[in-house]
């Protein structure tokens, strides 16, 4: 079994936790993390963006430092969260 299908099957069980209760933060990051994985950043980043606007501090810190990863290597300026201070 591909590590590929793996992550395919994750993010699977990861959306379906999000049905079950769409404020779960835990499942967005989880599934945006396969998603990166996957390369798909736009994906990724969605994911990251959508747990941090439901109150995940930790999720920001991800985005931020994804987004920074995306600038630097594949020079997109694709997200940036403002630190909530």
């Amino acid at each position: 079994m591909s590590a590929n299908f793996k992550f395919r099957e994750a993010i699977t069980f990861y959306t379906q936790a999000i049905e079950i209760n769409p404020k779960n933060t835990d499942a967005y990051v989880g599934r945006g993390l396969a998603k990166n994985f996957l390369l798909d950043r736009d994906g990724a980043c969605s994911d990251f963006k959508k747990a941090v606007n439901l109150g995940d501090d930790d999720a920001s810190v991800i985005l931020n430092d994804f987004c920074r990863w995306i600038i630097l290597h594949i020079n997109r300026d694709k997200c940036f969260v403002s630190s909530k201070k």
